[in-house]
């Protein structure tokens, strides 16, 4: 499989300096690029690598043109490193086999679920009863898809994902739940006292106090009012 640079160039934007026609079959890092592979350098730290690449063309940053010219062809794009993150989406959409729509036999589809035709269900997926999943969506190995849950169209769901678990509920208001976890400002503060205090730079009681001040020992205590809460 392999791609024009100028089918890239019109998919992604950037300035083409070299042949629209030459075909990229691979994408690569610049020390390990060959004559057919596209590659690109984002740090001028490490700019050697670039004249010495065997890359077929390299996505450089306006700063790198003039050097990226002069050893072949080139893309120019505002930021290389994302150029090429979208180059590797676009590769994959563009050269990748077409998944292959049905539900594995090895899948678990409840009777009162419905699949649409065109969705690919994988190895070992759970598609419980009043769920759905829609057209062009594909379900990777092991996923399950809770009761009466819906999928929508064209959606990618990866291996292991489970779609309509129960949460955790642990708090009805995001101020209770940082407390809960310990990451607001109050929390957040004694933990660094006691890092300090363990490390002999302060008195290790200033923790405990900041511990009863706040009432960290609570984890509700952050639930209304800025007792315990963030002040």
């Amino acid at each position: 499989m392999s791609l024009r640079l100028g089918e890239i160039v019109e998919a992604l934007g950037g300035c083409l300096h070299g042949d629209a026609e030459l075909r990229i079959e691979r994408l690569a890092p610049l020390e390990t690029a060959g004559p057919r592979a596209l590659s690109f350098l984002s740090n001028p730290r490490y700019q050697q690598q670039l004249a010495a690449s065997q890359a077929a063309c390299v996505i450089v940053g306006p700063a790198m043109a003039d050097a990226a010219r002069a050893r072949g062809a080139c893309i120019v794009a505002e930021d290389p490193y994302v150029y090429f993150a979208r180059a590797t989406q676009l590769w994959k959409h563009r050269t990748a086999p077409p998944q292959q729509a049905g539900i594995h036999p090895s899948a678990v589809v409840s009777a009162d679920a419905q699949v649409h035709a065109t969705a690919c269900v994988g190895p070992l997926c759970v598609v419980e009863r009043g769920a759905s999943v829609g057209a062009g969506t594909v379900l990777h190995p092991r996923v399950t898809v809770g009761e009466n849950c819906h999928i929508g169209e064209r959606c990618i769901v990866h291996s292991g994902a489970v779609i309509g678990a129960d949460g955790f509920g642990f708090s009805d208001t995001r101020q209770a739940a940082r407390r809960f976890f310990r990451i607001d400002g109050p929390s957040v503060v004694v933990a660094t006292l006691r890092a300090l205090g363990e490390r002999g730079d302060i008195d290790p009681m200033l923790a405990a106090k900041a511990v009863g001040k706040y009432h960290l020992e609570d984890p509700t205590a952050g639930a209304s009012g800025n007792a315990g809460g963030e002040s």
